[in-house]
């Protein structure tokens, strides 16, 4: 870039005499000569610093200074021509006076330094929109919950084992475990006792801190609740697994296994009196329920299995 701002490209091969110039501190320029100095004011330059800065060509000094350092050139003057003397142990003293005479030395106005100041953090901020948010308290948490509930279910439990009343502060504290449970997660409590009622293994491990099983376990029952055509599925898969089980049972003469299976599977077949939905969509899969032949479409599947709940138990499981 030229000074009649004009810009020339070529090729440093061709010109070894070009160079790149670098730019340096005052301090760092002290006893060095070049042709021409381009020097920037601050404001912590001083007469001394100035004539250092100044005085380092030999044919052109070009000064520069910046205007949100320097409102005008008389201020730069008055930076440019002030005496700063060495600093004195005396001039760090506290008496207020000293202070003052210290400043006055090196041409600092106090007044007029607070007046800079405060323009300079005007402009900073000028335009600056913040937009306040409320703090959200964290979340608490679901794990921690669960093993709280899980060991206030268990002690219950062990007292009602050990046929000991229920004592209020127990109450007290299985009731403010369920809710607390219950406001991280609605029905939460439900599930896990669900859960634990099918296996009693469960509530042991979450009793003893280890939880990681409770969100899959949740999960899962929110996904039976709302999801009728699962809900069908597992009834499916649930009734096929019993069928077997009884099957099996009666094949090899385990008569005692039968009443633990007929119960469960007669508890299959009173929830359907309780879900609509899963019984219009398990009816057309009767056949994989075992029914078929003879069933009357006006009778509900619930009470369609639980005849043949009851015909099988001198009759085999097929019509």
């Amino acid at each position: 870039m030229l000074d009649d701002g004009r810009t020339i490209s070529f090729d440093t091969k061709l010109y070894t005499d070009i160079d790149h110039g670098y730019a340096a501190t005052i301090h760092k320029a002290q006893g060095v000569t070049i042709d021409r100095a381009y020097v920037m004011a601050t404001g912590g330059m001083d007469r001394h610093g100035a004539y250092v800065a100044l005085s380092r060509h030999r044919e052109r000094v070009d000064l520069y200074y910046g205007k949100e350092t320097f409102k005008n050139e008389q201020q730069l003057i008055r930076t440019l021509a002030r005496d700063r003397g060495k600093d004195m142990v005396g001039d760090y003293g506290p008496i207020a006076d000293k202070a003052e005479a210290f400043a006055a030395r090196r041409g600092i106005t106090l007044r007029e330094r607070v007046k800079e100041l405060a323009v300079k953090v005007r402009d900073m901020f000028e335009g600056l929109q913040l937009k306040a948010e409320p703090l959200t308290p964290p979340k608490p948490q679901l794990e921690p919950a669960v093993e709280r509930y899980a060991r206030t279910v268990q002690k219950t439990r062990e007292m009602g084992l050990a046929r000991v009343p229920m004592s209020e502060p127990l109450r007290a504290m299985h009731e403010r475990d369920e809710a607390a449970l219950d406001a991280i997660r609605p029905g939460a409590a439900r599930d896990l006792r669900n859960a634990w009622r099918a296996d009693l293994k469960l509530l042991d491990t979450m009793a003893r801190g280890d939880v990681r099983q409770a969100r899959a376990l949740l999960d899962e029952a929110e996904r039976v609740r709302s999801d009728p055509s699962y809900r069908a599925d597992r009834f499916v898969a649930e009734w096929t697994r019993l069928r077997k089980q009884q099957e099996h049972a009666r094949f090899w003469g385990e008569e005692h296994k039968l009443p633990k299976i007929n119960a469960g599977m007669a508890g299959l077949a009173k929830s359907l009196e309780r879900d609509a939905q899963m019984e219009s969509l398990l009816r057309p899969r009767a056949r994989e329920l075992g029914l078929g032949i003879g069933m009357e479409p006006a009778r509900g599947l619930s009470r369609e299995l639980s005849d043949w709940f009851g015909l099988s138990r001198g009759r085999g499981l097929s019509r």
